[in-house]
C-alpha cells in the first residue's frame, strides 16, 4: 500500500559519537592484543580476489580457497602469532594463491599440483647463509646479529588444479 505524500514517516533517532581523542598512534612493537590470537581463519575467492596486507593479524591456521580467483597474503608487516608458526592450507582451482613472507623466514611446502604448481621463489635464511658461506669461505661477522630472533615458519600445504601456489620473500 503506497504512503500518502502528506504523511511523514518517523525515523528512529540515532546517536552519533565522535571517535575518542585519547588514543595514541602506536608502533608495530607496541601493539598489544586485547584478546587471544585467532586460531583459524578462512578466505575464499570465487571469480574474485582477496588480499591481506599491511599490519593485519593472521591466525595460526589459515584455510585459503581460490576458485577462478586470486588470494594474496602479505605477511611482511603482519602481526604474526606468538608461536611464530603460520600454517596455510590452500585449495586452488583455476586460480592463484600467493604468499609474501618476510626475508629470512623458513618455508615448508608440501602440496599436490595437478596441471599447476607449488613453488618457492626465494631461498630461506639458512640457504642464504650457506650460499654466503660457500662463496666467501667464512661466515659474515654480522650474521648472528642479523637473525637474533628465531625466524617465522610458514607451513604451506594443499592442492592446486590448473592453478598455482607461490611463496616469495622480499
Amino acid at each position: 500500500m503506497p504512503v500518502p505524500l502528506d504523511r511523514k514517516t518517523q525515523l528512529p533517532e540515532v546517536e552519533v559519537r565522535a571517535p575518542a581523542e585519547d588514543h595514541e598512534d602506536r608502533g608495530r612493537e607496541a601493539v598489544e592484543l586485547d584478546r587471544e590470537p585467532l586460531s583459524q581463519q578462512s578466505l575464499f575467492a570465487f571469480f574474485s580476489s582477496q588480499k591481506r596486507n599491511g599490519e593485519w593479524e593472521p591466525a595460526d591456521r589459515i584455510e585459503v580457497s581460490a576458485l577462478f580467483g586470486d588470494v594474496r597474503l602479505d605477511f611482511r608487516d603482519a602481526l604474526l602469532p606468538p608461536s611464530g608458526i603460520v600454517e596455510v592450507r590452500a585449495t586452488v582451482l583455476f586460480g592463484t594463491v600467493e604468499l609474501l613472507v618476510p626475508d629470512g623466514s623458513e618455508v615448508e611446502m608440501e602440496g599436490t599440483p595437478i596441471f599447476g604448481s607449488f613453488e618457492r621463489k626465494q631461498p630461506g635464511r639458512r640457504a642464504l647463509e650457506r650460499i654466503r658461506e660457500w662463496i666467501t669461505g667464512e661466515q659474515p661477522e654480522d650474521c648472528d646479529d642479523e637473525y637474533e630472533d628465531e625466524p617465522a615458519l610458514f607451513r604451506v600445504t594443499g592442492l592446486a588444479i590448473f592453478g598455482d601456489v607461490r611463496v616469495r620473500g622480499r
